[in-house]
């Protein structure tokens, strides 16, 4: 009926006049979604500015009118709007805490407040931690200060908020401190255990965590697990999902590093099925990509996580990686490292090296070639190849060099990983012989030779045809004398 009307300034002018002397709360979004929808957005931006130095609005609509304003008008911020917020505090307060009960559902809420905090100094940082301690408490504040820990414990804020976090009376604080008890090192480790102390002895003592993010995450279900194998860097991607009663989509990705641990993340707390399928279409096309049960999945990341945490005392975990790993919680997985959990189900077979022929077309390797970025080691090969007419000798002289016992002990990684994933899809015989190769030195040596065999024709290739690559001034029939002698000698040594 309000959508058939011609004019609707007399709709419109009336809602606004009933929005300023509102008695019942309940209206509020029912009259703001009419406003919305029958006001161009300059002149609702206008008026809803206009009501909000009206002394007598209440409360509620003040709060209702600045949520929809930081939406719609690019210019809004707290600091613009002092004068109204210190007039009415109650409106920052209430922001506050629709922030932080949101936040304990949403991890994209946990975000914007750590990417605000990203952009405050550290001072104003610790001061803000200390204003939320003092208005709030247990669970609510807990799941602010927890990203901040976690992400950077030996930083300013990372200390401010463990100190915080043994005042909040939190199972999720005690989860939290229990864990990172595990890996922390020196004075933090101290303090961790001192915070634990003053957490317990205020009569916190159970950690129903799990329990507690279970009933948060009841109303979803696990949905799509896909990680792929890694690259030569030793990268690895991995997607999940899980999936509303109404079909809508929480979707979260995840970079590893096999040798550095989580790298990158990012999410979308709700999107459609339709979004998501079209990002899965892209992520899929890489052959290399496996699907997972959730407790594989999980205990990747569990294991990505571990190796953040043991190389170094003073870890940096991406606080995006903080947040959205909360959507994993109701899963079990397998708390081993992946070395121990190959070991005992996995027993060494003899391998030569018809294995590499084997690996191949298992497509693992697809992407296990040294590129220009890769060290400056292979840099310096790369160098000696445009004059090098040996290419075997090339490949000898430097195979040391470029796969010394660090890149070695990478490798290794590579393959016992790859070895995890095709056990865990019930592919164990081509397990089996991953990891048999990983475990014989010999064949190892042999492996790592063909693979530097293949970055030098994959470099080679790369070059003829793009000659923005070429920064070490190969002349063209360089590079086709070099690739004739490597498909008369190499050919068969690797599936190119």
């Amino acid at each position: 009926m309000f959508d058939s009307l011609e004019d609707k300034s007399v709709l419109t002018k009336l809602l606004f006049k009933e929005l300023s002397s509102l008695k019942n709360q309940d209206k509020i979004p029912v009259i703001c979604f009419l406003l919305e929808r029958y006001v161009e957005k300059d002149e609702l931006i206008a008026k809803f500015w206009d009501l909000l130095k009206n002394t007598n609005l209440q409360s509620e609509v003040k709060i209702m009118i600045l949520n929809i304003l930081r939406e719609l008008d690019s210019d809004w911020s707290f600091e613009n709007n002092e004068d109204i917020i210190k007039e009415n505090p109650e409106i920052l307060d209430e922001n506050t805490k629709q922030l932080l009960n949101s936040a304990v559902i949403n991890p994209e809420v946990q975000i914007d407040f750590m990417d605000f905090m990203a952009t405050i100094s550290v001072q104003d940082k610790i001061t803000l931690l200390n204003s939320l301690a003092n208005d709030f408490s247990e669970d609510i504040l807990a799941n602010i200060l927890v990203p901040v820990f976690e992400s950077e414990p030996n930083s300013p804020q990372g200390k401010e908020a463990l100190k915080l976090l043994s005042g909040t009376k939190s199972q999720l604080a005690l989860h939290t401190l229990e864990e990172m008890s595990k890996f922390a090192k020196g004075e933090l480790s101290q303090e961790i255990r001192r915070s634990l102390a003053i957490l317990k002895m205020s009569g916190m003592r159970v950690d129903n965590t799990k329990e507690f993010y279970k009933k948060i995450l009841s109303d979803t279900v696990a949905d799509q697990f896909y990680v792929t194998y890694p690259d030569a860097h030793s990268d690895v991607a991995m997607i999940f999902t899980r999936k509303t009663p109404e079909g809508r989509i929480r979707f979260v990705s995840i970079v590893i590093n096999l040798d550095k641990g989580i790298r990158d993340c990012f999410g979308f707390f709700e999107i459609s099925q339709f979004e998501c399928d079209k990002i899965l279409e892209r992520f899929l096309k890489d052959e290399r990509t496996a699907s997972v049960s959730p407790s594989v999945f999980k205990t990747i990341l569990a294991n990505a996580e571990f190796t953040t945490k043991n190389n170094s005392q003073n870890w940096v975990l991406p606080y995006e990686y903080v947040c959205w790993k909360n959507l994993l919680v109701d899963i079990d997985y397998d708390e081993n490292y992946i070395e121990q959990i190959l070991k005992e189900k996995l027993h060494r077979e003899s391998v030569d090296e018809s294995v590499f022929q084997e690996i191949d077309k298992m497509k693992i390797s697809v992407r296990w070639f040294l590129d220009s970025n890769y060290s400056d080691e292979f840099n310096s090969l790369l160098k000696d190849l445009k004059t090098e007419s040996n290419l075997d000798s090339l490949v000898s002289d430097y195979k040391n060099q470029v796969f010394d016992e660090y890149e070695k002990i990478s490798w290794k990684k590579k393959l016992l990983y790859s070895a995890y994933i095709k056990y865990s899809i019930g592919k164990e015989d081509e397990a089996l012989k991953i990891y048999s190769l990983m475990n014989n030195e010999n064949i190892l040596d042999k492996f790592l030779e063909n693979i530097l065999r293949r970055s030098i024709y994959e470099y080679l290739t790369l070059i003829k045809y793009d000659k923005t690559m070429n920064v070490f001034d190969f002349e063209q029939d360089i590079i086709d004398e070099k690739l004739e002698y490597i498909e008369l000698n190499w050919i068969g040594d690797f599936d190119v």
